[in-house]
């Protein structure tokens, strides 16, 4: 597996069009820059000429985090106006974020979610939007 990998290697470096022993920095100097970027990473360098192990990093502890319960189609026509606009786009994207989104309310809420429809934009707005498209 190492010589496939040194293979490719050679192979990419080759297509790009550099010579990697003209541009590469020596490993022990790589190593010492990573070693001072990032706190607690260990590089073992015995392994293979030409690579490094990475061994370890410490990512430190995970976040707890809170989730709540899914975004419901109930939670979503309350944060709507008269017109059909998301009244505080910044809290629904957070309930999303933290819950998901109940089954029946994907369809409709992954359309804001890419970008396909604005999120001011009124319910008017989106189905000329939605025509246009189509």
């Amino acid at each position: 597996m190492v010589g496939f990998s040194k293979v490719t290697n050679y192979i990419f470096d080759s297509l790009r069009g550099s010579d990697p022993s003209t541009h590469q920095r020596p490993p022990s100097e790589m190593a010492d820059f990573l070693s001072d970027a990032i706190p607690g990473l260990k590089i073992n360098q015995q392994e293979e000429p030409g690579f490094e192990v990475i061994t370890r990093i410490d990512l430190g502890e995970r976040p707890i985090v809170q989730r709540r319960e899914p975004v419901s189609l109930e939670e979503w026509t309350k944060n709507i106006d008269s017109e059909g606009r998301i009244l505080n786009v910044d809290n629904m994207k957070q309930m999303i974020f933290r819950g998901g989104l109940s089954h029946v309310l994907r369809k409709q809420a992954w359309k804001f979610l890419l970008g396909y429809f604005p999120w001011d934009s009124t319910k008017e707005e989106r189905t000329q939007l939605q025509k246009q498209k189509t």
